[in-house]
Order: C-alpha cells, then structure tokens, then sequence
C-alpha cells in the first residue's frame, strides 16, 4: 500500500527518513568523498547526489519536487554564502547546518555520533586555513552559484532578495571590526597620529562576543539556521525549510542555468551503499511526495 498524502505520515515514518537520509550523509564512504581535495561538483551531479540521498529512505520525490527542493536549497546557500561577514565564517554556517541535524537525530545515538565524529573531522581539516584560502573558497562558491536567480517568496517577503532574483546586502559587522564611520591616519611607524569621523549613511548591528568554532557552544552568526524559526524570531538569516514541497516558494518563471557536462563521479563505495539501501527498502513500503 502507498499512502498519496503526506498527513498518512506517522511521527516514527519521519524519524525513519530522517535517521536514514542522516545515517548516509555523515557514514564514513560519503564524509571520506567529500573531504578529499576535488573539483567542484556541477549542479548536475549534486542533484543526482540530492536523489540518491532522498532515496535511501522510504521517502521518494517526484521529479518536480526534486527540482524544487534543489533550487531552494541552491538559493538558501547562496543567501548564505554571499552574507557571510568574514571569509572564515564559512565553518559557523557549516557549524549552524550540523547543530541542527544533530537535534534531529538526537534520539538515534548510533546516527548521532556519525554527526558528531563528522564534525571533529571537518574540525580538524578546516580549523587551520587561512582567511585567504577561506575567501578564496568562498569566491568559488559564489562562482558556482552566481547565476542562480530563483526567486523565492519568503526571502521576498523579507525583502532580502528583489524581483530579479537578486539578494540585497545587510549592514551587519563582524566580531573585531568597526562600524563605519571612522577615519584614523597613521603616521610610518604605525602610530596614529589623526581621526576624524563622518556618516555612513546607515545603521550597522555589532556582535558583542566573537561566535564558536568548537564542536558546540555559541554560533552567534543566524545564516545556517532554519528560514521559518529564524522569520519567527525577526532574524531571518538563511537555512533551509522544506515548504517547498508544499508549494510555499515563488519561482516566477526563473530557471537554473545547469551544467550538462559529464558528472563528476562520486566514489563507487558511496554508490554501492546508496543503493544497497535502495534495495533494501525496495520490498517494504514507500511513501510518495
């Protein structure tokens, strides 16, 4: 028997597709893959990533709602990317995203510490960089996603995001930086000999303590969080939310350009685990979006 509507659902069903599409997401085959120096994925080939991932569980996704869920995850990270205050902050957002899968899973101890083993690795791999080899990364992030223009109704609504497509920028600071305002003049060696102050036009937010980067604790910076929990609190600051499903997103005619090149291939022990779960869940019931 196939349930058509999502309200057939159960609170255990849920639990199950997540810990399923969690427990593949942060195993050992996919954290070794995506941790190992690489080229860019294209869009193509996260997409055949994002299906397969989806598809590990009794959960299966229309086509329709598989490009949608795409280009809103596309869009959610793209917001959050170009408001990242410093290029290292990049591992607060990452940070942001694993806090709160980790909540989701939080009842499933074996999936829960695959999170959190992920975490000391990316800890471990990340924490090192420089701020230059952390803008560097970011600006080709933003390459990648610099010609995705899809609009989306809740960042709309926000007016963080304009007609065309394209995001508007905040004022907000980052820890250890002035606001602006302030000019200082400093003679040849490095005293400050002048300062004089001017307007600048706007109204900037300063953190009061710098965020952390630990396995837990403080992120301070919301780009990360959950889109609908951060609008409830006033602070939307990208994330992810999975209306989408539901219709609750604006694309108005705008597409994503993709790349139809050749696939990037992910590692074959990836694969014969995706689908060996496949096939494992093939003979038991499947719930359709």
């Amino acid at each position: 028997m196939r349930p058509k509507a999502a309200e057939v659902w159960s609170e255990n069903d849920r639990k199950r597709v997540m810990n399923d599409i969690v427990g593949t997401m942060f195993s050992k085959a996919f954290k070794d893959e995506l941790l190992k120096p690489q080229l860019l994925y294209s869009h193509r080939t996260m997409k055949v990533v994002l299906t397969r991932l989806a598809h590990v569980s009794i959960m299966k996704l229309k086509t329709v709602s598989t490009e949608k869920l795409y280009e809103l995850m596309i869009m959610a990270f793209k917001y959050q990317v170009f408001h990242c205050p410093r290029p290292n902050d990049l591992l607060l957002i990452s940070y942001n995203h694993i806090d709160t899968i980790r909540e989701f899973v939080k009842d499933t101890p074996a999936v829960e510490n695959k999170v959190d083993e992920t975490h000391r690795k990316i800890i471990e791999v990340y924490s090192s960089m420089t701020s230059g080899e952390f803008q560097l990364l970011r600006q080709t992030l933003l390459t990648f996603l610099q010609d995705t223009h899809v609009r989306v109704s809740i960042f709309l609504k926000n007016k963080i995001q304009n007609p065309n497509g394209r995001f508007a920028l905040s004022t907000s600071v980052p820890h250890g930086m002035d606001v602006p305002g302030i000019i200082r003049i400093f003679d040849n060696k490095g005293r400050q000999m002048q300062q004089s102050r001017f307007s600048s036009g706007g109204s900037y937010t300063l953190p009061i303590k710098d965020a952390s980067f630990g396995l837990h604790g403080d992120r301070i910076i919301k780009l990360g969080v959950n889109i609908a929990r951060a609008t409830a609190h006033g602070a939307l600051n990208g994330g992810f939310v999975s209306s989408i499903l539901l219709g609750d997103t604006d694309f108005g005619g705008s597409a994503l350009s993709l790349d139809v090149g050749p696939e990037v291939d992910l590692t074959a022990a990836l694969y014969r685990q995706l689908e060996a779960l496949e096939a494992e869940e093939a003979a038991g019931s499947e719930h359709r979006l």
